[in-house]
């Protein structure tokens, strides 16, 4: 009888079929369609990455070099939106520190991290994270 079951009556805790049933936790109705969301989101995010580098001025007039047995195709202009991301992070670091960015910095967006680990991927890991070194010219 489900929910309309009366209080004499018989459980069977069955989830969706009985008022006292539960769902096990992450296997209920409302959490797959949340990871559903959630995974829709975050593709979501990639395509809009790529968009966006695809639509930047700056990054379609770049140039790119490459080892002529490594080809990016339409990848590569993804590729210097996540270099650029790099790049700018370090100039901000360096603008907080008085002038004199560090000499080893880190790629922090996620975004531009996940789209250099699926770049790679025939190629290298790419674990947690991607460095830059600078190095300073003294003129």
């Amino acid at each position: 009888m489900g929910r309309a079951a009366t209080a004499d009556m018989e459980h069977s805790f069955l989830p969706g079929k009985c008022r006292h049933g539960k769902w096990p936790e992450g296997e209920g109705p409302k959490e797959r369609k949340r990871l559903e969301r959630e995974q829709q989101e975050q593709d979501n995010i990639f395509e809009n990455f790529r968009k966006e580098s695809l639509k930047n001025p700056k990054v379609m007039q770049g140039k790119l070099s490459v080892h002529p047995s490594i080809s990016f195709g339409e990848q590569s202009a993804v590729l210097k939106m996540c270099l650029i991301k790099l790049l700018s992070g370090v100039r901000q670091d360096g603008e907080e520190e008085g002038g004199r960015p560090e000499l080893l910095h880190w790629l922090e967006d996620p975004t531009a991290l996940g789209w250099v680990q699926r770049i790679f991927k025939d190629y290298m890991k790419v674990h947690d994270g991607l460095p830059s070194t600078l190095e300073h010219s003294y003129d």
